[in-house]
């Protein structure tokens, strides 16, 4: 696991060119990417259903957080602090779309920070 770091104050087409690279790439059965509906901004991914019904069987409510694996901005980090973060997979896919978008020196992996 990892952390990427983004070393840009924007995202200069904002972000449907990364959405569009991380879903173009993206092997078939992960479920793709979309902005997080948040405040802090960043990237999230509908649960599948067999992970929705689990949750449903061990939970009687859900808000949207639990329904997605997200990844939000932090002081130019993308972290999942205390919701569900990415699957490895999923994070390295990101990782190469936005290096795709951003150039690879604009984008880092720094250790997993929360």
């Amino acid at each position: 696991m990892f952390t990427i770091k983004v070393l840009t104050d924007s995202l200069p087409g904002g972000y449907k060119p990364i959405i569009d690279a991380y879903n173009a790439s993206r092997p078939e059965g992960l479920e793709p990417i979309r902005k997080a509906g948040v405040f802090e901004g960043g990237f999230e991914i509908p649960l599948n259903t067999e992970e929705m019904n689990i949750l449903k069987e061990h939970r009687s409510s859900l808000d949207a957080n639990d329904c997605v694996r997200q990844l939000r901005w932090d002081r130019g980090k993308l972290k999942s602090g205390y919701h569900k973060g990415f699957k490895t997979q999923e994070t390295e896919l990101l990782y190469y779309a936005l290096i795709q978008v951003l150039g690879a020196d604009k984008v880092q992996q720094i250790p997993f920070e929360m």
